[in-house]
């Protein structure tokens, strides 16, 4: 269930919208918006706050279509404190912060944008960076000055810079890279626009300000989080350069680094920790948080794996942010992953005491994998599964029989995600690596596994991102 709030650019009237995600018996995953509604509550209904309309809103338009709450396994929403009381507390929802706005959050803190004073000179670099994207989006006295001198410096043909506001900060990079692409154009455009006041001696307006001094792709999105975790956050460690790739990187390293790049850097790891990464080490969270991603990722046959991507980044933050002993952390590490196949196990019981499963064909055929990560991920883990050498905990009753031999299996199992043939309007056919919900549809129809396809229909259901 994805709930938000949002506010028009031109007024002040408050709405609020409701989707579900869901995976169909076939495996495809659907969305739904079941309702966008005016949010205007009653002085005497908001006496107490918004959650008590809140709560009949979200009840009344489930009701309508023959749903309730219990109905749902998990909620991506923002943080806002109403929006994640509601899905997490009062509607018992697993929840997870769309890693966008948590991205979003953790980007504004460390760059000085919630309160200047944590980083300045950041601060004032995007106030610049701001007003060069409005002086050449406004002036309409130069026309189409800008994209012809791009053409005739050989910055491109693109009419426009990337439009950036604050409060959408995700745009940041982009902008930036754009910026830094037309350079040229952008010193001789200021150049221009100041010319003719420069003839008529009168006082030229302010020069250029920035002088030099995408299915289900939880795992992908999640991935990502990881290898800038263990890159660009890792402080020790240098940075690629933006307009390099990673198999032929050019670094830049740490004592090269501008003391605002350096602070800002530091300021980075310290937003992405206290807003995502300390899942890994804070004992509330480890004892009763959600781990939604992390079963999602150990549901792709590409990271399931012992010593994957997730045990890595749990190392190095029980290591860095959680100044653990070196010798407590291997330790630490196989706490949190029982921790993470404990939930998983939960939601499998959960799926047996549904239905009456029949016996499954144990045996697994190999298969070769398709690579199907950004190189960005390749350069920084090892994706292939191993085999486990996990051995199963004593059984209890046929169910956790059930659940420990699928796992088993599913953990042993080298089968992945294939290579298929699938028809494209534009050519014959095209070649693509089969998607997450394809591999385990594919499982289910083999008949493999009987309780992980309907897991993996719970699970991705879920998605990274409420945008």
């Amino acid at each position: 269930m994805v709930v938000d709030f949002w506010t028009p650019k031109h007024g002040g009237e408050k709405y609020i919208g409701l989707r579900i995600y869901f995976v169909d018996s076939h495996l495809r995953l659907r969305i739904v918006l079941l309702g966008t509604r005016h949010f205007l509550p009653m002085y005497g209904e908001r006496d107490q706050g918004i959650r008590g309309p809140f709560e009949r809103w979200i009840c009344g338009i489930l009701f309508d279509f023959g749903l309730s709450p219990s109905d749902f396994f998990g909620s991506t929403t923002d943080s806002g404190p109403d929006v994640k009381w509601m899905m997490n507390e009062r509607l018992g929802l697993k929840w997870e912060w769309c890693i966008p706005h948590m991205v979003n959050a953790a980007t504004k803190m460390a760059c000085g944008l919630m309160r200047k004073s944590h980083n300045p000179e950041m601060s004032e670099l995007l106030n610049k960076l701001s007003q060069t994207v409005y002086d050449t989006s406004t002036n309409s006295t130069l026309g189409d000055l800008l994209p012809m001198l791009m053409i005739m410096l050989g910055e491109g043909n693109g009419t426009q810079l990337v439009g950036y506001k604050p409060h959408r900060f995700m745009g940041m990079p982009a902008t930036m890279e754009r910026v830094l692409e037309k350079w040229p154009a952008l010193e001789a455009w200021y150049e221009a626009r100041s010319a003719p006041h420069a003839r008529k001696k009168k006082r030229a307006p302010p020069g250029f300000t920035l002088p030099i001094a995408q299915d289900t792709n939880q795992v992908q999105v999640l991935l990502s989080l990881y290898t800038m975790r263990m890159t660009s956050l890792t402080l020790d460690s240098p940075i690629r350069r933006y307009d390099t790739v990673p198999t032929n990187a050019v670094n830049i390293h740490p004592f090269q680094l501008t003391s605002l790049v350096a602070r800002t850097r530091m300021l980075l790891q310290k937003a992405f920790y206290h807003n995502f990464f300390r899942r890994y080490v804070n004992a509330d969270f480890i004892a009763s948080g959600s781990y939604i991603f992390e079963m999602q990722l150990a549901m792709h046959p590409s990271v399931k794996h012992v010593g994957s991507p997730m045990d890595e980044v749990i190392a190095a933050v029980a290591r860095t942010e959680g100044r653990m002993r070196g010798d407590l952390v291997a330790g630490h590490v196989v706490a949190v992953r029982a921790a993470i196949m404990k939930r998983l196990k939960s939601l499998m019981r959960l799926v047996a005491n549904s239905q009456d499963p029949a016996p499954v064909d144990p045996i697994a055929a190999p298969a070769v994998q398709a690579n199907v990560f950004d190189d960005d991920i390749l350069a920084t883990f090892a994706v292939q599964p191993i085999r486990s050498t996990e051995r199963p905990a004593q059984q209890r009753n046929k169910h956790d029989t059930l659940i420990a031999g699928e796992l088993k299996r599913w953990l042993e199992d080298s089968d992945g995600l294939q290579m298929i043939t699938v028809p494209d309007p534009a050519k014959t056919s095209v070649r693509r690596p089969e998607s997450i919900l394809e591999f385990w549809h594919r499982q289910q129809q083999s008949k493999r596994y009987v309780l992980l396809p309907m897991v993996a229909r719970i699970l991705f259901a879920v998605p990274s991102s409420s945008a």
